[in-house]
């Protein structure tokens, strides 16, 4: 089946808030990010990874990033990574 919304999820816990957090994220199908329920960005093209300033949307305690990927009838790819700076 094509175009089948895919969520790949990463729930985690902050002891304390970070000075900065960038999430980088390079997908070969199209993708729409959420962090902590919020829509951060979105992009279409595999080639070099975006960042998205994500500090603003992290809590204290739980936080979830997650990544809808659109399954296009192909084997897919994603790369995301979360720099965490304190």
């Amino acid at each position: 089946m094509q175009n089948i919304p895919v969520f790949f999820r990463k729930n985690f816990t902050l002891d304390a808030l970070p000075t900065s957090a960038t999430l980088y994220i390079s997908a070969d199908n199209t993708y729409k990010v959420f962090v902590n329920g919020v829509f951060i960005g979105e992009d279409d093209v595999w080639a070099e990874a975006e960042n998205y300033d994500v500090n603003i949307y992290l809590n204290l305690g739980s936080n979830v990033i997650a990544i809808q990927c659109l399954d296009q009838g192909i084997v897919g790819g994603l790369i995301a990574y979360l720099s965490i700076m304190y």
